[in-house]
């Protein structure tokens, strides 16, 4: 919904035929690195990346938020690094643990058990707050990149000609209310 309109030349769809229901969830990114990564924090990942420029960095393909997790890092550290698109994140992991990039973000639910496990170490979470799931990892921000503030979201739309009071009565549950208590 936010992505596409800026990299997919022709959609089949415009975002003028949608209204919005609900917000459902948010999907942050986590900033991880392999293990012989010499850096702990993010401070120490761009001092190394700016001393090897060219440094590879998986993403998993082109408009994931991975993808833009990745150019914001790189366009607001000043870091030069050689963009690596993998089919997906499963492909993408594959490549940080076994050595042939060096970092990357990732989607919190499918890292955290690699992170937990000590396979990857993470340094920063890409949401503009901590997430309660791992509440020991300071934000990109918190390490240096002041605004920096990149998460995934998952919602409801319908047709724009949809009545008010059907889209209101749709949202109900996300303002902490059930539809039973008009």
């Amino acid at each position: 919904m936010t992505l596409n309109p800026h990299i997919v030349k022709k959609m089949n769809y415009a975002l003028e035929q949608l209204a919005a229901v609900s917000s459902v969830a948010a999907a942050p990114d986590i900033l991880v690195v392999h293990p012989s990564v010499a850096a702990t924090n993010v401070q120490e990942l761009i001092a190394l990346l700016k001393s090897k420029p060219g440094t590879p960095a998986g993403h998993a393909g082109v408009g994931t938020t991975r993808t833009l997790s990745l150019e914001m890092f790189r366009l607001m550290s000043g870091v030069e690094v050689t963009l690596v698109p993998f089919q997906g994140g499963g492909a993408t992991q594959t490549a940080i643990l076994s050595g042939q990039v060096p970092f990357m973000f990732s989607t919190t639910i499918t890292i955290l058990p690699r992170v937990r496990s000590g396979q990857l170490r993470a340094l920063a979470i890409s949401s503009a707050k901590r997430i309660a799931a791992a509440q020991e990892l300071p934000t990109v921000a918190e390490s240096g990149l002041a605004g920096f503030d990149v998460a995934g979201w998952f919602g409801f739309f319908a047709p724009a000609k949809t009545p008010k009071a059907i889209i209101d009565r749709l949202s109900l549950r996300r303002e902490g209310r059930s539809a039973n208590k008009t």
